[in-house]
């Protein structure tokens, strides 16, 4: 059964308006996040499957371009007006968001009995989302510690990532793979590295040959901000 995604976009959604009003208007809203956002959301609302929540149909990817134009044009608004209640914010960006994916289900029915989302996540999948730990590698933060992860897709700002060595870094990677570990990779897929459509990446001989790649060939290109990744 295919964890829905779409449930898990439409928390973190509002999630990213909460912050905006918080912040009055400092917090970004756009596409992207982190994988721990996913974890995070996880936490707060539990989980639904792609087919009760997020089926659409051909062509088969969402496209959320007109989604979130229109809600980054009432953001603005709220903004200029000073209008920060953010219970009627909140509520008029579940009207945007219902419109385009759906309200998002509050029973999910599995073998016949019923859970909420939370319940579906701890009861029937027992998913220990404390389980999960996140990894970084580079030069601007002290190695050997926890840091923020300072992206753009970091909205929250989040502090739990271990900065270590990037042959540490590999290491871990290396070893989660060999031992059948859950991973997720966070990658800059603006990058001409990138192909969207075979979902392969790569490091391409124009930007730096392989055998030149270190620590300080990455920080460089993360501080200059040709990648964010």
């Amino acid at each position: 059964m295919s964890i829905s995604p779409i449930y898990t976009a439409y928390w973190e959604y509002v999630e990213k308006v909460k912050e905006f009003v918080r912040t009055r208007g400092k917090s970004i809203v756009e596409e992207g996040s982190e994988a721990n956002a996913v974890t995070r959301i996880y936490k707060c609302m539990g989980l639904s499957y792609t087919s009760l929540y997020g089926i659409i149909a051909r062509p088969a990817y969402h496209d959320h371009s007109d989604m979130i134009t229109e809600i980054q044009t009432y953001l603005q608004n709220v903004k200029t007006i000073n209008a920060w209640n953010e219970d009627e914010v909140v509520a008029v960006t579940k009207s945007i968001l219902n419109h385009y994916l759906g309200v998002p289900p509050t029973e999910v029915v599995v073998d016949g009995k019923k859970y909420t989302p939370k319940e579906y996540l701890t009861n029937y999948l027992k998913l220990n989302v404390d389980d999960y730990v996140d990894v970084v590698s580079y030069l601007q933060q002290p190695y050997w510690q926890q840091v923020e992860y300072e992206v753009p897709d970091n909205w929250w700002h989040n502090k739990d990532y271990y900065n270590i060595p990037l042959d540490d870094f590999m290491k871990v990677l290396k070893n989660a793979i060999k031992n059948g570990y859950t991973l997720a990779i966070g990658g800059d897929v603006s990058e001409a590295g990138y192909d969207s459509w075979t979902k392969c990446a790569m490091v391409p001989t124009f930007d730096i040959p392989s055998e030149f790649i270190d620590e300080n060939s990455r920080q460089f290109r993360f501080s200059n901000e040709t990648t964010n990744r």
